[in-house]
């Protein structure tokens, strides 16, 4: 499924989501974000029924950044964005991550990711945004849970 999303994504969107120009997903790359274990490390599918079966069209990705604190993405294949698929995963990445006695929820954007910025903005009116580097190319998004 990794493989199945990260070859759905275009070029730029790679970029949005990585922050830098991968063109393939290493094995490092692999491990990292396929190694979940309950409560520090989950990914999230989502999937829809194809012709041939079912087809992933997104992952969310929770990781833990402190004892009280977890970072989240999403990455949704370039045909299904647009569609609701990315709110879906960063509402289920919420409600596993309160499941879980997080506090915080952390993202960090590129500048350049609008679509993403609103889509924390309308999910999250009351969440803090701060540039996140001296050059400001990447906004940290916090989001205080209940």
């Amino acid at each position: 499924m990794l493989q199945d999303v990260f070859d759905g994504l275009s070029v730029r969107s790679r970029y949005l989501r990585y922050h830098t120009a991968m063109t393939s997903l290493t094995p490092a790359n692999r491990a990292a974000l396929s190694a979940v274990d309950g409560r520090r490390r989950i990914t999230l599918v989502a999937e829809r029924i194809g012709p041939a079966g079912w087809v992933a069209e997104g992952l969310g990705h929770l990781v833990a950044t402190g004892p009280d604190r977890a970072g989240v993405a999403v990455e949704v294949v370039d045909a299904a964005q647009g569609r609701g698929v990315g709110r879906t995963l960063l509402r289920h990445l919420v409600t596993v991550a309160e499941a879980l006695d997080y506090r915080v929820v952390e993202a960090d954007v590129l500048t350049a990711n609008t679509p993403m910025l609103r889509l924390l903005g309308r999910l999250f009116p009351d969440a803090r945004t701060t540039p996140a580097t001296p050059a400001a190319t990447t906004v940290a998004v916090e989001v205080r849970l209940g």
